[in-house]
């Protein structure tokens, strides 16, 4: 299935040839939900599931509100949030089976993470609710003045990453006290906290307590907290909340990391005013086995999105910057990597930007692009 800014265009994923196509004009989000197709239509808060060969309306689900957030699903039901209460919609029916009414929240989106269901209010709460009965096992809040930004979940421990609210005082926009900015580890059976670390800025100066670290998810058992004007890296294991090991990138305000890992190792993408790098770490204490400079056509690129490895091969979808011109446009860049060595495989340049990771089917890469004729496929 290809979103595009007019609808969706389902394929044959064996030869490429388009069975059905939807037009919308709705601020809309598509969903492939197993064997099923699901439209969220945002504004009008309507869910529309088609059957993903004819292309046929299965059945249709209207709110009596604008959907908050994008759904997620847990392989039989679609969580949504209307106005601050998620629901619970059957997959196969559209029967809304519960709904569950939050404090102060409207704009977060249900979570499901290893079949578990979470909510992260906007407000400083998270909660965990069954997603069978919509009942809450557990709500955690942070307090009054927090919000939620994201959480990981690594085996039988969620971490959280709450921060605090801008406030406006006499028209300007002030950061609310330094102590909200947390990471926080709960137990995913009670929600009791087991552990929090404050993102306090290691810098020294006037500036250095309006810069709280950035939070980067690994997509295992560490997180990585980023302070980009000192270009410190430090790895928290969610298990434990403690520092893993620490590293060095270079320091620059506009520098932006990203994340994965895969057997034991974390693959990080940096970029920033003067560099882009991707480089390979131990997980267990932080050596770096490789460091490689990512260019295109002797121009630093820009990564799009995390690096991601299928196949035993590590890919990363990256933006050249051209000189503004039809000579030297802009360009999207794939690069496939060997992960041993950091070897660059191949690079793919397209006529546009690239926006997300690759998604691997079969022996077929997937990634999404801006096509400005035909919206983005």
């Amino acid at each position: 299935m290809i979103e595009t800014d007019t609808g969706a265009v389902v394929l044959d994923a064996l030869t490429g040839a388009p069975l059905w196509q939807a037009l919308r004009h709705g601020n809309d989000r598509w969903i492939l939900a197993d064997n099923s197709v699901v439209v969220a239509d945002w504004d009008s808060g309507l869910l529309i599931r088609f059957d993903p060969a004819s292309g046929e309306e299965v059945w249709k689900y209207k709110a009596d509100g604008e959907l908050s957030a994008d759904p997620a699903f847990d392989g039989e039901r679609l969580f949504v949030n209307v106005g601050g209460t998620v629901r619970a919609i059957d997959v196969n029916t559209g029967e809304e089976l519960w709904n569950y009414v939050t404090v102060g929240d409207f704009g977060s989106n249900p979570v499901v993470l290893d079949g578990l269901l979470f909510h992260p209010a906007f407000q400083g709460r998270v909660s965990r609710l069954d997603p069978e009965t919509g009942e809450a096992l557990w709500e955690w809040d942070a307090r009054s003045g927090v919000t939620v930004r994201g959480i990981d979940l690594w085996k039988d421990v969620v971490a959280v990453r709450a921060d605090r609210l801008n406030i406006l005082l006499e028209g300007k926009e002030h950061p609310a006290p330094q102590d909200g900015d947390r990471l926080v580890g709960l137990n995913a059976e009670t929600g009791a906290q087991l552990w929090a670390v404050q993102l306090v800025n290691p810098a020294v100066g006037e500036d250095a307590p309006h810069m709280p670290a950035e939070t980067i998810s690994t997509g295992g058992p560490l997180v990585l907290l980023h302070w980009p004007q000192t270009g410190v890296v430090e790895s928290i294991s969610i298990a434990t909340g403690k520092v893993a090991w620490d590293l060095e990138v270079e320091p620059d305000q506009g520098m932006r990391l990203a994340a994965t890992s895969s057997e034991g190792h974390v693959f990080i993408t940096t970029h920033g005013t003067r560099s882009t790098t991707l480089s390979a770490v131990l997980a267990s204490d932080g050596t770096v086995l490789w460091e490689r400079t990512l260019t295109v056509a002797d121009r630093y690129s820009t990564v799009a999105d995390i690096p991601v490895v299928l196949g035993g091969a590590l890919y990363v979808g990256e933006n050249r910057s051209g000189g503004g011109n039809e000579a030297d446009p802009d360009q999207g860049v794939l690069r496939r990597v060997d992960p041993s060595t950091g070897e660059t495989l191949w690079t793919i340049v397209t006529r546009d930007p690239v926006w997300t990771s690759p998604v691997g089917f079969g022996d077929t890469l997937l990634v999404l692009s801006t096509d400005p004729p035909r919206g983005c496929a």
